[in-house]
């Protein structure tokens, strides 16, 4: 909590218009699987 409340003391006073935001969640669609295992009548 501590380390939260001294980012918000550095960043309350940056003006709206110069904040940068970046996504880094991305989606790789190629490492999805193609094929798995599970017992038999059970869903993989």
């Amino acid at each position: 909590m501590k380390l939260r409340l001294e980012y918000w003391e550095k960043v309350k006073n940056i003006e709206r218009k110069n904040l940068v935001f970046l996504d880094e969640t991305g989606v790789l669609l190629g490492l999805k699987r193609t094929h798995a295992r599970s017992e038999r009548g059970t869903r993989a």
